[in-house]
């Protein structure tokens, strides 16, 4: 009786937008002045991992990269602007765990069912999409009504920006925070 071997060279991949320097500069902006009013402590996102995530392919082994890269090459997309609309948070058993910015646009939600529908093999857990950037990782709310209000209150850089492209990313291990690094662009 033969043990099957398992494929130890997993990947943990999906499809992302980065974004532009420019956005990047004004998300840190957003994050510091967020730091300074004391309102959670967590782990804020680096500046080279702000990405908008349109689709946790999910881990798979490295022979199948070639496949999610032809599949997702060959969405069609027109380019599209996108924005920041409001902070929000996602909660787990009524603890707050990520601070994120609502992201919009019109070609988006298109853009993210088409690669679902290209992905459909990938990974069969499928959450309703949120379109989001997060901010920060929270480990504790130090005043949750001054968060309420920060959640009404703060203005949200709002600049509409293009997307044209986007990636297939790889999330890699590291101490303390997930790196991230680029395996393909598709788009214009």
């Amino acid at each position: 009786m033969t043990t099957p071997v398992r494929n130890t060279d997993i990947r943990r991949i999906f499809a992302a937008v980065d974004f532009p320097k420019h956005v990047i500069f004004e998300i840190m902006k957003m994050q510091s002045s967020l730091e300074k009013m004391d309102v959670i402590e967590g782990r804020w996102t680096r500046p080279e991992n702000l990405h908008l995530t349109l689709r946790f392919l999910g881990e798979l082994p490295s022979d199948r990269l070639d496949a999610v890269r032809e599949f997702l090459g060959n969405i069609d997309f027109s380019p599209f602007n996108i924005n920041f609309k409001r902070l929000g948070v996602f909660s787990m058993r009524s603890e707050v765990r990520v601070l994120w910015i609502q992201i919009r646009g019109e070609g988006l939600i298109d853009l993210q069912e088409k690669i679902d529908a290209s992905a459909a093999d990938c990974h069969d857990t499928v959450h309703q999409y949120v379109a989001h950037l997060t901010l920060a990782r929270v480990s504790k709310v130090v005043d949750k009504k001054r968060l309420r209000k920060l959640l009404q209150d703060f203005q949200v850089y709002s600049d509409p920006f293009e997307v044209s492209s986007f990636a297939l990313k790889e999330s890699i291990a590291a101490s303390g925070a997930a790196a991230y690094r680029t395996l393909a662009t598709f788009g214009r």
